[in-house]
């Protein structure tokens, strides 16, 4: 019986992972561990007083999975600024982009840079919450490289400027890896 416990431990030690090694080899194959975080910067539309426009937003999200399968989703959702600065705009969900939903109001936000408010309501609960609103100085970018978290890396790609009903729209991809 022990040289049977004998013969099983000197398998599990030396031939065991021996045999292991060719799958190895053709790359880790496993569940994603989740440490990088996974989410979408909405659009910012900030608040300039006399350029006031109406837009439907479009936001195409495409995932790359560890297979280098693809998932995409996607929304559309209004926004508005009038003469004064202010801003409505309504944000939504995503829906995948081989399914007939069509994306579900989520919120709705109203930014008033002169009276320094904005309202999130939810439509489902009818109800608003109040915050203080004040404009930012700049549209800071975060830089491209490696993050603060030491673990995740910005990259930027410009896809070119266009315009669109007198607005001039700036193109680009953000990738965190």
């Amino acid at each position: 019986m022990r040289r049977l416990a004998s013969a099983l431990v000197a398998f599990l030690l030396f031939l065991a992972p021996s045999m292991r090694s060719p799958a190895q080899d053709a790359g880790p194959m496993h569940a994603p561990d989740f440490r990088a975080q996974q989410f979408l910067i909405a659009l910012y539309f900030g608040p300039k007083p006399n350029a006031p426009f109406v837009a439907t937003a479009k936001t195409v999200w495409v995932k790359i999975m560890p297979d280098n399968s693809t998932i995409t989703t996607w929304n559309e959702r209004y926004v508005a600024r009038d003469a004064d600065g202010r801003i409505v705009q309504e944000r939504r969900t995503l829906v995948p982009d081989d399914s007939k939903q069509q994306p579900q109001v989520r919120v709705l936000e109203y930014t008033d840079p002169q009276e320094h408010t904005f309202y999130i309501c939810n439509p489902y609960s009818k109800t608003c919450n109040l915050s203080n609103y004040y404009v930012r100085e700049s549209n800071t970018l975060t830089p491209e490289g490696l993050q603060p978290d030491g673990m995740s890396y910005l990259t930027r790609e410009d896809l070119g400027v266009d315009s669109f009903e007198g607005l001039e729209v700036l193109h680009s991809r953000e990738t965190f890896t």
